[in-house]
């Protein structure tokens, strides 16, 4: 299977069956993605991707440390 980018819809598609109760493998195959893919989204380790990202922003100044 080629790579396939991860959409708000196919996350919360997969989320949805999950939900119902449906198998990993029955999901996989009806969206066309690997058992990983809805593995990881299951086990919280996929995140959607229209969520923030867990980086923290910088703002670029630098603590002065006293040292040179």
């Amino acid at each position: 299977m080629g790579l396939r980018s991860m959409t708000v819809h196919r996350y919360e598609e997969i989320r949805r069956r999950l939900a119902e109760g449906r198998s990993l493998r029955e999901i996989a195959r009806a969206l066309g993605c690997s058992r990983r893919t809805v593995r990881e989204v299951r086990d919280g380790e996929r995140r959607s991707p229209d969520a923030p990202s867990r980086r923290p922003i910088r703002c670029g100044c630098r603590r002065s440390t006293g040292r040179r």
